[in-house]
């Protein structure tokens, strides 16, 4: 029997492997393996003796240990993946040391498709709320963590859904759903989730918050539209991201409070923490 054609793959993103099966390896004519640290990377070309290694080029970790496997004296050809840090010397330095075979340019971004792979495998898991549709709190809770490591700027904000409790028409659960739903077509690229009956959003943006105001009044004016009666008022809370270090839980705490201010007020109006 012919051995498959072994690949090592030297990438920080694990994800890769999952999306070059998926999207390469579909009928599993190849061994892959993924690793990115470099004592990890040496001993699985000792091991393994990979026929080809495919490096990601995008990535001054990778680099690094790339160049550390040329040193080896049974080293595989590299391909180089994604765009080479031109801007930064050592990183271009490094990558002139190789000799790769061929460079690959993907005709899609990896980190969107690892993006797609990793919800897939959320959803699986059961982190998706089944009357709302959105992430549950643990998973909403990861997603805005890896954000904000990444510095990300933005409104992170949240909305009480309790008043659609005292609501008899239309049927609570159907009120909610007309709720997020709304949500859902003003902030297509917002991170949503649930807690409870308090759904938790941010919003990626470097626009005034003015903007981000209106927008979000004229949701919450769609969502007392769908309790007929008795009339209701939502609150809700936002803060932005930079004003308090990134960090989830002072985003949380500043948001609920400004959310708790806006239910006093009871004009149905977010209301941003100062």
């Amino acid at each position: 029997m012919l051995q498959k054609p072994k690949i090592l793959i030297i990438d920080s993103n694990l994800g890769v492997l999952d999306l070059l099966n998926e999207v390469v390896n579909t009928d599993r004519e190849y061994s892959l393996f993924i690793e990115s640290k470099k004592i990890n990377a040496q001993d699985a070309v000792y091991a393994k003796k990979p026929d080809l290694i495919l490096l990601c080029a995008d990535s001054s970790v990778c680099l690094s240990t790339g160049e550390a496997l040329l040193s080896l004296k049974e080293c595989p050809p590299f391909v180089l993946m994604g765009k080479v840090f031109a801007s930064e010397r050592a990183a271009a330095d490094i990558v002139k040391k190789f000799k790769p075979m061929d460079t690959i340019t993907l005709p899609f971004e990896l980190e969107e498709i690892c993006q797609k792979i990793e919800n897939d495998s959320m959803i699986a898991a059961g982190m998706i709320d089944e009357l709302t549709e959105l992430w549950k709190k643990p998973c909403f809770d990861f997603k805005l963590d890896r954000l904000m490591r990444k510095k990300t700027d933005g409104i992170f904000f949240c909305v009480s859904l309790n008043a659609y409790s005292f609501a008899a028409n239309p049927s609570r659960p159907l009120q909610i759903q007309m709720a997020v739903f709304a949500l859902k077509q003003r902030f297509p690229e917002a991170l949503l989730g649930i807690s409870g009956n308090i759904v938790l959003g941010f919003l990626p943006t470097d626009k005034p918050k003015k903007d981000f105001e209106k927008r979000i009044n004229e949701v919450l004016s769609e969502m007392i539209e769908a309790a007929e009666k008795p009339v209701i008022f939502i609150p809700a809370g936002a803060c932005e991201s930079g004003d308090y270090g990134y960090s989830p839980e002072d985003m949380l705490l500043y948001a609920d409070k400004a959310m708790e201010i806006s239910g006093h007020e009871g004009k149905n109006r977010i209301k941003f923490y100062k």
